[in-house]
């Protein structure tokens, strides 16, 4: 069974790897040309990045958990009160649902309008570093 998200153990023992190393295997793609990659990171600065993102990266979850619990148990005191019918709860949660595929859109589109600009900016004469 894999450790849990929040063992420290995950966190502080990770190989050695540069923070562009990292991005890149997350992300299933290159960022750049390997090539022409330096590190500005010592093994020490990685590793208190890598430190400080997960300490923020736990908060934030606690953060979330604390406010899920929150909500339903307001949203259980309301339906027992019957202040709100399940109906209206699976409408609302319809509601959500639908914004946030909406959200998600918006940012794909302004994502590939980011891209599009970038590659205006590269101009038609510099093809290695757009497959970069």
């Amino acid at each position: 069974m894999p450790a849990p998200l929040d063992a420290p153990e995950d966190r502080t023992k990770a190989p050695a790897l540069s923070i562009v190393s990292r991005v890149n295997r997350v992300a299933g793609m290159p960022l750049a040309d390997r090539r022409t990659v330096v590190n500005e990171f010592t093994p020490e600065q990685e590793q208190v990045i890598i430190q400080v993102v997960n300490r923020l990266t736990r908060q934030q979850a606690q953060v979330l958990e604390r406010v899920a619990t929150e909500l339903h148990a307001l949203i259980m005191v309301l339906a027992d009160k019957r202040v709100v019918t399940m109906d209206k709860l699976e409408a609302a949660k319809k509601q959500l649902d639908q914004a946030f595929e909406v959200t998600r859109a918006r940012q794909l589109y302004s994502l590939i309008a980011d891209i599009e600009r970038l590659d205006d900016e590269l101009g038609p004469g510099e093809p290695d570093r757009r497959s970069a």
